[in-house]
């Protein structure tokens, strides 16, 4: 039977950094998230790197019926790597539900560039 993993949501929010310059920052605030299913990550080279071991890797994580925040512009931190969430993922949900997961999270991140 499928469990899944624990994965933690990092979501970002601006507060003002104060300060001479006032500049904004970003705060990461930390969001565990039981359950969820992670495919197999698909590399490939980075073609406009000037470093040899340039990687660029894709993953989708499957996220429980269930879990309702947005996660645009969040990252997930996963087997002790943090990936980029791509794009504004929704669930989906044609009335048939056989599985417990409904919300396919594209992942992405970059090494060596």
């Amino acid at each position: 039977m499928l469990d899944g993993e624990q994965v933690v949501v990092l979501r970002p929010s601006k507060t003002d950094g104060g300060g001479k310059y006032n500049a904004q920052t970003v705060k990461w605030s930390d969001e565990p998230v039981s359950g969820v299913l992670l495919g197999a990550a698909t590399p490939a080279d980075v073609q406009d790197s000037t470093l040899p071991n340039a990687l660029s890797v894709d993953l989708t994580a499957y996220f429980p019926r269930g879990y309702d925040k947005p996660l645009r512009g969040c990252r997930i931190r996963a087997r002790d790597r943090v990936w980029q969430v791509v794009g504004d993922p929704i669930p989906f949900d044609g009335g048939i539900k056989p599985t417990k997961w409904n919300l396919a999270v594209n992942l992405h991140r970059t090494d060596g560039r």
